[in-house]
């Protein structure tokens, strides 16, 4: 990984990320590559329930006039 993020050759990385693959799938069970947050928003003038996770859908929401 640290070789692949030093490389700015197509060919190379694409050699490297080949190698980083069979590592993967000869070796590793599960691997983590980073976290998933939830954002909160919310508004004065919005009423309803509403949830926005993960994407951003609002239903039974209003804007307050």
């Amino acid at each position: 990984m640290v070789e692949l993020g030093r490389e700015t050759d197509a060919k190379k990385r694409k050699a490297l990320v080949d190698r980083i693959q069979a590592i993967f799938y000869e070796d590793v069970g599960r691997i983590k590559f980073g976290d998933q947050f939830v954002f909160h928003t919310a508004r004065q003038e919005l009423r309803g329930d509403f949830r926005t996770q993960p994407t951003f859908v609002f239903w039974n929401a209003w804007l307050a006039r």
